[in-house]
């Protein structure tokens, strides 16, 4: 092969989460700090529940929820939560900010915290790849 060469990978669904710890791209305790984060999860979608003047970005996370419920995931990807901190910004939660510039509003706080503790330590991977797992199993 000349220029990029191009190679296979073959990993069984299953061991996905296994693969990545092997590669050292999750840390060792990755299920302890990805239910931790679901259970931010959790805790978020009741807040946007609660308020009214959020229906679209209940609409949003209603449509993903009731996805994941058939693949028995949390169907909010990294990708998710990143939309969803966009429509709030441009919501009126999103329009107080401090003195400092940052938005006083604890929903945007708790997102862009479920955000963070995504990207760190790759959990945003593991947590892609139960999915794939979870789809895979639900469509044999």
């Amino acid at each position: 092969m000349t220029g990029k060469e191009e190679m296979q990978l073959t990993v069984s669904s299953a061991d996905i989460p296994l693969w990545l710890l092997e590669r050292r791209k999750l840390p060792k305790d990755w299920g302890k700090k990805l239910k931790l984060v679901q259970s931010k999860y959790e805790k978020v979608f009741s807040d946007i529940n609660s308020k009214a003047n959020l229906s679209n970005i209940q609409d949003f996370i209603n449509t993903h929820k009731e996805r994941s419920l058939v693949l028995l995931v949390i169907g909010m990807q990294l990708k998710n939560w990143v939309e969803v901190e966009q429509m709030l910004i441009s919501s009126p939660e999103g329009k107080e900010k401090t003195i400092f510039g940052r938005y006083s509003s604890p929903l945007i706080k708790d997102v862009r915290m479920i955000i963070a503790m995504l990207k760190k330590d790759n959990l945003y991977l593991a947590d892609i790849g139960k999915e794939i797992t979870a789809r895979i199993q639900f469509e044999m």
